[in-house]
């Protein structure tokens, strides 16, 4: 009987060991799998500073740390450009002293390729990613030591993300492989600009309060209590690539008289776009109200009824991507805007607005006088502009973007 138990406890004996054996290694297989990418993100702005690579920053590493797969370290500026000899040098030293802990170091710009660069020179295995927006290569034109710095560190980083198509030529242009740049568009968070309980009467409240502080008597010809007063938005920087002068002077007269231009912005181009105004007797067309609020913006997005983005060519300069396009369809505002730079990748056209040739002052009036006479269509067009960007501009998918490129390139080792 002992010798029948000893002949059938070792087949039993070997199943279990072989059984032990699967599960350890399956055990490790799966703690393998689910270890999360570790990322180091820095960025040299960052909230409560105000502006749109603040928000673009923010946005990013916070929806990269949600991701199940991630852990996210940030080493980011909250004190704005004042700080920056203090930040770079300080984010410097951390990024060497931890480069080994982390599985890739993402930096928010070209300003902070020089720290991509010197890692690179310790720790050669270390993965570096880059974002470039379009102003950061551009503006190596005017400054010299920052084109021999700044710009030539980005060749040592293992990818360059750039937020558009143009801003990938830009970077070839920089003798940067085609292979070594990939296209990821900037994101929105509807919630920073969408509320449904502003509208209409918020934004003639708000115009009606600048017509008050505005010294120049022209202001009381802007007509605000006409409901038939279709409210056409630009809102941004008034720098001349913007084409907002050329669009008061070329192309507002031409349009339905039922159109009110509201200018929402400050810049080297405003004393130009007033003179143009006054010019050509438009002061019952448009008005300039200057830079505004956080709560302005929502105020004024939520209360127009078309926004507007009328860009030209302008030698040595040029339009990244357009993030103030997407919060506008966020808000549901049927856009019309100049196919031109990176404006091509904001909006599609005909699915989240319409693309007129940059310079085309009839294109832009018959897109806009289309828009304004018909209510119904003004409707539609910003109900379909709305769900186009929140399906494909949400930060969330934008982020799962950068994390599978990140694992590309740690693939690449």
């Amino acid at each position: 009987m002992s010798r029948e138990g000893a002949t059938i406890g070792f087949p039993l004996n070997s199943i279990s060991v072989a059984i032990w054996i699967f599960l350890v290694k399956f055990v490790k297989m799966s703690l393998k799998h689910k270890k999360k990418l570790k990322i180091l993100c820095i960025s040299r702005t960052y909230p409560p500073v105000i502006g749109g690579m603040e928000r673009v920053s923010y946005h990013l590493i916070s929806n990269l740390a949600k991701l199940k797969e991630t852990q996210v370290t940030a080493i980011v500026n909250r004190r704005g450009k004042s700080f920056l000899p203090f930040f770079i040098p300080l984010a410097l030293f951390k990024a060497i002293v931890g480069a080994k802990k982390y599985d890739i170091i993402h930096l928010s710009d070209t300003v902070l390729a020089p720290i991509g660069d010197i890692v690179k020179m310790f720790f050669p295995k270390t993965r570096v990613v880059a974002t470039i927006h379009g102003l950061d290569i551009t503006y190596a034109r005017t400054n010299q030591l920052y084109k021999t710095v700044n710009l030539m560190a980005l060749p040592a980083m293992d990818r360059i993300i750039a937020v558009s198509r143009e801003t990938k030529k830009a970077a070839q242009k920089l003798k940067i492989k085609k292979a070594k740049i990939t296209v990821v568009p900037n994101g929105i968070d509807p919630g920073e600009v969408y509320d449904l309980d502003l509208g209409r009467k918020d934004l003639v409240g708000f115009l009606k309060t600048k017509q008050k502080e505005n010294s120049n008597r022209a202001a009381d010809k802007w007509p605000l209590d006409s409901e038939k007063t279709v409210y056409v938005l630009t809102l941004g920087r008034l720098c001349k690539r913007k084409g907002v002068a050329w669009f008061v002077e070329k192309v507002l007269p031409g349009l339905d008289g039922r159109i009110f231009y509201v200018i929402a912005g400050s810049g080297t181009e405003e004393e130009k776009i007033k003179e143009i105004i006054k010019q050509k007797r438009l002061e019952a067309r448009a008005a300039l109200v200057g830079g505004v609020t956080e709560q302005e913006k929502k105020i004024v997005y939520n209360g127009a009824d078309i926004f507007v983005q009328p860009n030209i060519k302008v030698k040595g300069d040029m339009e990244g991507f357009g993030v103030t396009l997407l919060e506008a369809g966020a808000c549901g505002l049927p856009v019309v805007a100049s196919r031109i730079e990176g404006i091509k990748d904001a909006v599609i056209h005909g699915s989240n607005g319409t693309l007129v040739e940059t310079g085309d002052y009839r294109g832009f009036a018959g897109a806009l006088n289309k828009l304004a006479g018909d209510s119904k269509l003004r409707r539609e067009s910003g109900a379909k502009v709305r769900a186009f960007v929140l399906a494909n501009f949400n930060w969330g998918k934008i982020a799962r973007r950068y994390l599978e490129i990140f694992k590309k390139v740690i693939r690449e080792k």
